[in-house]
C-alpha cells in the first residue's frame, strides 16, 4: 500500500462499520462510543473484545467432546490391547484406552485466550483497558494457547451453541493479521489497519448489512449470476467461465433491481498518460456485465460505490438503455450523514427513477 490511503475516519466510525459487518447492536455501541474515548483501534478493539469476553465467562466457556487416546492404569472407554502390546505399556501396568472427555480446553476457546494474550502485549494499550484484561486471565489460566494460522479461522464453525463467540473470533482475526498499529488524534490510518483486499471487504460487508437494516421491505441479496450463452457449450467449457458473484443486489418486487458493486481504492480516479481522470474501466465493464446477463425482468441499474478519497462523485451514464452510475460516500462525515448519504443514493433507483448526476447517452440496444 502507498501514501496515497493515508485518508483517515474517526474511530467511531469504523466502529459503526464492523458493528454493521459483524451484526453487533448499534444500541450497545452507541453507549460503549459514549462512555468511553478510545486513543487507537487497538484499544476500541480491545475495549470490545474485553466487553464480549466478560459476557461469555460469566455464560461460561463452551465445551466439546474430544477424543482421547493415552495410557491409564484403570480401563477408561474403550480398551486398544494391539496398541497397548505394541507400546508396552503393561510393563508399566497401563493400557491404551481411547475415550471421549468433555472438555473446554477447544480450539475456539483456545482461539479466545491466544488474543486476550495478544491483547496484552501491545504497548499502546490503555492501562485502564488493560487492567480490565488482566482480571480476566485467571478464567482462562487452564486454556492452552494456540500456535494460530491464518486457515483455521475459515474452519471454525459457528453454530446455535456458539454463535455468541462471533465478535470474539472476528477480533482474534484482526489480531492475527497483526493489522492494530497505535494511531493519533482518534483516527485510523486505512493502509496501518488493514490491507488493500480487507478494506474491500469491511466496506463491502457493511454495505451489505446496511442496506439489509434499513431496507427491510427489499429483498437485499448477493446472488450469483449466470452468463447469458446463446450456443451449446459443454460441460468443461463452462468451467473456464469467471462467476460473477455480486456484491449486493436490491430488488423491488418485480419492477426495479439494482445491482451494487462496492471498490476501496486508494484512489477513487485511475488518470490517463495526459493526466486526465476516468473512472476504472474495469470495474465498469465488470458491473455492465452484471447488469447485462441478470435474468430480472423489471428495469435494472447498476451503482460503482467508492469511499470518497479526494473528492465527491456521482455521475450516471445512459448504456444501452441501462442506467450505471458511479458515487462516492464520505466516511470522514458524521454517522447520521453517512447513513443519510447511503439512503440517498439508492432511494430513487428503486422509486423508478434514475439517481442524480448528468445523464449521459453512450450506446443504445
Amino acid at each position: 500500500m502507498t501514501e496515497s490511503l493515508s485518508r483517515k475516519i474517526p474511530i467511531k466510525n469504523v466502529y459503526y462499520m464492523l458493528a454493521y459487518a459483524w451484526d453487533l447492536p448499534l444500541s450497545l455501541q452507541q453507549k460503549k462510543l459514549e462512555s468511553e474515548s478510545f486513543d487507537g483501534i487497538e484499544n476500541l478493539l480491545a475495549s470490545l473484545f474485553e466487553f464480549h469476553l466478560s459476557l461469555l465467562i460469566k455464560r461460561g466457556l463452551v465445551k466439546e467432546y474430544i477424543e482421547n487416546r493415552q495410557p491409564e492404569q484403570l480401563l477408561k472407554g474403550k480398551l486398544l490391547m494391539a496398541d497397548s502390546i505394541k507400546e508396552r505399556t503393561m510393563q508399566h501396568k497401563k493400557f491404551i484406552c481411547q475415550y471421549d472427555e468433555l472438555t473446554d480446553d477447544i480450539v475456539i476457546n483456545q482461539l479466545v485466550k491466544t488474543a486476550l494474550h495478544e491483547f496484552i502485549k501491545i504497548p499502546t494499550l490503555s492501562p485502564k483497558i488493560l487492567k480490565r484484561l488482566m482480571r480476566l486471565r485467571p478464567y482462562l489460566q487452564h486454556i492452552q494457547l494456540y500456535n494460530w494460522q491464518n486457515s483455521i479461522f475459515n474452519q471454525i464453525k459457528l453454530k446455535r451453541h456458539n454463535q455468541h463467540y462471533s465478535i470474539l473470533i472476528h477480533i482474534a482475526q484482526l489480531l492475527y493479521e497483526r493489522k492494530i498499529t497505535q494511531e493519533q488524534d482518534g483516527e485510523i490510518t486505512f493502509q496501518t489497519f488493514l490491507n488493500d483486499k480487507q478494506l474491500n471487504t469491511l466496506f463491502e460487508k457493511f454495505l451489505y448489512r446496511f442496506y439489509q437494516k434499513h431496507l427491510p421491505t427489499y429483498k437485499v441479496h448477493r446472488p450469483i449470476i449466470d452468463w447469458k450463452l446463446s450456443g451449446s457449450e459443454n460441460a468443461d467449457a463452462l468451467t473456464y467461465l469467471p462467476k460473477m458473484h455480486t456484491d449486493i443486489v436490491i430488488e423491488d418486487n418485480d419492477n426495479n433491481q439494482v445491482i451494487m458493486d462496492a471498490k476501496f481504492y486508494k484512489e477513487t480516479l485511475t488518470k490517463t498518460q495526459f493526466d486526465q481522470e476516468r473512472l476504472y474501466s474495469v470495474n465498469l465493464y465488470q458491473l455492465f456485465a452484471y447488469v447485462m446477463n441478470s435474468k430480472f425482468t423489471g428495469k435494472k441499474y447498476g451503482i460503482l460505490i467508492y469511499p470518497m478519497i479526494d473528492q465527491h462523485i456521482h455521475v450516471s451514464y445512459q448504456i444501452m438503455n441501462h442506467t450505471i452510475s458511479a458515487c462516492t460516500v464520505n466516511l470522514n462525515e458524521e454517522w447520521s450523514k453517512i447513513e443519510q448519504r447511503l439512503l440517498e443514493i439508492i432511494t430513487p433507483y428503486l422509486q423508478d427513477g434514475v439517481g442524480w448526476g448528468e445523464l449521459i447517452s453512450i450506446g443504445d440496444s
